[in-house]
């Protein structure tokens, strides 16, 4: 089978605005969202004046800070790591304006938006893999942490995602606290945890068969 080119760069783009329409799916489905993103939601719940995606990248960047205490040193792939998302979290917001008017009064229909949320969070994943800019803090943390002390990423990957689950608990029992509502974390987080690595694993053997990821531009080497 002939495969189609497709632009790392190209890969890049579209990542970014696929992830942010994945993850206001999922949360208007309001089953439970993903253990790597319920943080930053609920914390947007905490303190009103932040808005989900300014809390998507303001504990991205304190994540950034930790990882240049521990590494003990900086460079300007963290940066980049920062950018990314603080371009993200400004795309999440902006979509929310429009996804917020989403009818949530039929379980079907929240169904359907987990469902759909599922499925474009792996693809948007699988993307991202299958580029050279920098990612965002959290999969960034993971890669820097096992690679500059030889740990096992995947090891490394399972303590950083249950360590995000513990947050999000916590958080979650303040905001019932505040709300008497238990938002973030439901049987959805659950479910999250068991299919997406499955999903992302379908989605990158997808593409791969279909297309044949290549640069664009010469710019690779300045985020290796």
């Amino acid at each position: 089978m002939k495969k189609h080119r497709f632009y790392t760069e190209l890969s890049f783009l579209a990542a970014m605005l696929i992830m942010p329409v994945a993850v206001e799916f999922v949360k208007y489905a309001d089953f439970g969202m993903s253990m790597v993103v319920a943080p930053a939601y609920l914390v947007s719940v905490i303190v009103p004046f932040l808005s989900f995606g300014q809390a998507e990248y303001c504990l991205q960047a304190l994540l950034i800070l930790a990882m240049c205490i521990v590494l003990r040193k900086f460079k300007l792939t963290y940066l980049c790591s920062f950018l990314t998302a603080f371009i993200y979290g400004n795309i999440l917001d902006g979509i929310d304006l429009f996804m917020r008017y989403l009818p949530t009064d039929s379980i079907w229909l929240r169904v359907l938006y987990f469902a759909v949320g599922e499925l474009l969070t792996a693809v948007s994943v699988s993307l991202f893999f299958h580029t050279y800019f920098t990612p965002q803090a959290y999969d960034f943390f993971v890669r820097e942490i096992s690679s500059n002390f030889s740990f096992n990423i995947t090891k490394v990957k399972l303590i950083y995602d249950w360590s995000s689950f513990a947050v999000s608990v916590v958080l979650c029992v303040v905001t019932y606290f505040l709300t008497s509502q238990v938002q973030g974390v439901g049987v959805g987080t659950l479910i999250c945890a068991a299919i997406n690595g499955f999903l992302i694993g379908a989605v990158s053997k997808f593409l791969e068969k279909h297309f044949d990821f290549k640069d664009r531009l010469k710019c690779r080497k300045f985020f290796e």
